[in-house]
């Protein structure tokens, strides 16, 4: 039981205590994604872009300047590239999902490159695949990273 006095004393260290504990879990958030990254969104873009302008030239290149050969260096830049991301994002914290969808870009990339190696050469047709899919794998990769910049 109170005593006369303690009562609005007693209720004002509730208050208090109350508010203090909103105010202490208010400012604390949680991150479950990785923290947006400015330079990897431009690696991204870059890498897509050289992806995209290698399938282009072949895809418009004579039927006698599409052997592998030809392209091999252009390949390994872009396998470079995606290498790079992979590394990067694989030690950032919290960034799973990111690297599993790179890992997959990865795979198809090294995919297509290997069927051009052994076939020597690729018919626009498959060409035409193989940059319509590529575009398909870095899509998510770059959404996945913008996604970051308005998660902050």
């Amino acid at each position: 039981m109170l005593l006369k006095g303690q009562g609005f004393r007693a209720h004002f260290q509730k208050f208090l205590s109350l508010f203090i504990l909103t105010m202490m879990l208010n400012s604390c958030t949680i991150h479950l994604v990785p923290q947006y990254n400015a330079d990897m969104e431009e690696q991204i873009k870059n890498g897509a872009k050289m992806s995209d302008r290698l399938y282009l030239q072949m895809i418009v290149a004579s039927a006698d300047s599409k052997y592998f050969s030809m392209y091999e260096n252009k390949y390994l830049d872009v396998q470079v590239e995606i290498n790079s991301i992979l590394l990067q994002d694989q030690i950032r914290p919290k960034a799973n999902d990111i690297v599993a969808s790179v890992q997959k870009l990865q795979e198809y990339f090294t995919k297509a490159m290997e069927d051009h190696r052994n076939k020597k050469s690729l018919s626009n047709g498959e060409l035409m695949i193989y940059h319509d899919q590529l575009q398909a794998f870095w899509k998510p990769v770059l959404i996945e990273e913008l996604a970051l910049k308005t998660a902050k």
